[in-house]
């Protein structure tokens, strides 16, 4: 799924049998389900993400930042948080935030 995304590639019908199209397809409801229920995208990466949390250290000011739990946390200057991975992977890509390992 995270290579095909939510729909068989047309390359690949050819070369599948109506079972492995139906696991296909069940499979895509069920991580569908579940990412639903953890208010997670799982497939927003290419490789499946180990956490769900992130910590990460401000490198650039970011100051208020709304959750998608509906909280808010200050992002000020040198800080350090344990944040959920979907909240901040926007930031990191842009250069504000710094994935701590």
């Amino acid at each position: 799924r995270w290579e095909a995304g939510a729909v068989i590639p047309e390359e690949w019908k050819q070369n599948i049998s109506e079972a492995e199209a139906t696991y296909f397809g069940e499979y895509g409801k069920l991580l569908n389900l579940y990412m639903k229920a953890y208010n997670i995208d799982l497939t927003a990466d290419l490789a499946p993400p180990k956490s769900l949390f992130v910590e990460v250290r401000v490198v650039k000011e970011v100051g208020e930042l709304t959750l998608e739990s509906g909280e808010s946390v200050v992002l000020a200057l040198g800080t350090q948080h344990l944040l959920r991975r979907t909240d901040v992977e926007p930031l990191i890509r842009q250069g504000y935030l710094q994935h701590v390992s």
